[in-house]
């Protein structure tokens, strides 16, 4: 193997064996995931900027951050973490927006998830409420309760679910063992899905699902609200929190869809005129990236 930095090349060779390839089928740039260690003592992703990331081998070409950028369906690279495709150097980058939702009965439109047979999405959350409402993505009207695509996020009872419905009947995921309702703390999510399969992972705790049925696909043409559910929405029967209309009080930031950052700063700052939005403020941060 040979390793060149800045135009100086060094050669690594190991000996094992008969081996003459690496048996992985997957590799990660900018760190892994947070339920694997690879590395001992290496918990900490990178943090700064990379460019030209290309992976050659043989007749092989794969432009990395080309790839990243078109999203998880799309492309043979998935992302996760916050991650944007610009970078600027020496001056103040901007960390993730925070949307901070304050009295529970406000929500922000999303762009649909244009996924239909599967895709990726994910958010960070705080929050101090013990039942609210985070994300639903659904019909206004559903002309069948129970055959009616829709995904929701809730927290009942402190603990976070996934209610999932594509169409052949309703999949509810309890995707944490321990409670998310202490408001210092923030949870990452993570929704991976493929067909009737998929898997939720909240901080370190991965759970898989599976939904009934024969359907396979999530036709939705509504946008996804982040925060509660419009008045004229028709809640399902099995997102409970909806039902008893509790919508989200607390924080959300880093909103990706299909690894793409779904930029709540921008739908935030069109639907800010709305007077239904006085619950909710915008807060933006800033880091210092040195090159």
């Amino acid at each position: 193997m040979k390793l060149i930095v800045d135009g100086q090349m060094d050669e690594v060779k190991q000996f094992s064996g008969d081996t003459e390839w690496l048996g992985n089928s997957f590799a990660y740039v900018g760190g892994a995931l947070p339920y694997r260690s690879y590395i001992p003592g290496f918990t900490q992703p990178f943090r700064g900027c990379m460019k030209k990331i290309r992976y050659e081998a043989d007749a092989q070409l794969l432009d990395i951050i080309e790839l990243a950028d078109q999203g998880f369906g799309q492309s043979v690279i998935r992302t996760g973490g916050d991650l944007s495709f610009s970078c600027e150097s020496g001056r103040l980058s901007p960390a993730p927006d925070v949307l901070s939702f304050n009295i529970g009965t406000v929500s922000i439109a999303l762009p649909k998830w244009n996924s239909p047979s599967g895709g990726s999405l994910g958010f960070q959350f705080r929050t101090g409420e013990s039942d609210s409402l985070l994300l639903f993505h659904g019909l206004r009207k559903p002309l069948n309760q129970t055959h009616s695509d829709f995904l929701a996020f809730e927290i009942i009872d402190g603990h976070l679910y996934m209610v999932l419905n594509l169409g052949s009947g309703t999949v509810r995921l309890q995707a944490t063992s321990q409670r998310v309702d202490d408001p210092r703390v923030w949870h990452s999510v993570q929704l991976e899905r493929l067909g009737r399969s998929g898997s939720v992972l909240v901080d370190n705790l991965r759970t898989d699902f599976s939904t009934p049925g024969v359907s396979a696909n999530l036709h939705l043409e509504d946008p996804i609200f982040i925060g509660g559910m419009p008045k004229e929405y028709e809640a399902p029967a099995t997102v409970w929190s909806a039902q008893l209309k509790k919508g989200f009080i607390g924080c959300i930031k880093n909103v990706r869809i299909n690894g793409i950052n779904a930029q709540i700063s921008k739908y935030f700052n069109e639907q800010a005129d709305n007077s239904s939005k006085e619950g909710i403020n915008l807060k933006t941060f800033f880091v210092k990236i040195l090159l």
